[in-house]
């Protein structure tokens, strides 16, 4: 026979939730105090490293410092799919704490159907676009 154990407790349930606000604040302090250029504490990007070539995410710890910083520009500089999907992901990860505080996610966006196919199709043509040799292209590596 099986115990029946009782169903977890509200904090239980928003131990996800609340453990992610705590790391995103974490990171956030990391990203602001360290710089990425200056220290090895972040680890370069691997597949730079073995390539020579950008991958979508390069530049990312030096966009996310900028940022915390207040430079703008700088961080697009950096990466600029990223700066632009900001956002986005923020949308997302609003409507995961909405659905973990109140039990409502906020609404999806229209079309999630293009966005699937969408997402993936654009990291790649931004993965492939910013190894480009060439104006505009060079523009768009960090």
């Amino acid at each position: 026979m099986h115990a029946e154990h009782p169903p977890p407790s509200r904090f239980n349930q928003l131990v996800p939730a609340i453990g992610s606000i705590v790391l995103l604040i974490a990171g956030f302090v990391m990203i602001y105090v360290v710089n990425p250029v200056t220290t090895r504490l972040i680890p370069p990007c691997p597949f730079l490293w073995a390539t020579n070539c950008y991958c979508p995410g390069c530049g990312a710890a030096r966009a996310f410092h900028a940022l915390a910083r207040g430079d703008l520009g700088t961080a697009f500089s950096y990466n600029p799919l990223l700066i632009l999907a900001l956002p986005a992901l923020g949308y997302v990860y609003m409507s995961f704490l909405s659905s973990e505080f109140f039990g409502k996610r906020l609404p999806a966006p229209t079309g999630i159907k293009t966005w699937t196919w969408l997402i993936p199709a654009t990291l790649v043509v931004f993965w492939v676009a910013r190894n480009l040799p060439w104006e505009p292209f060079t523009w768009l590596a960090p």
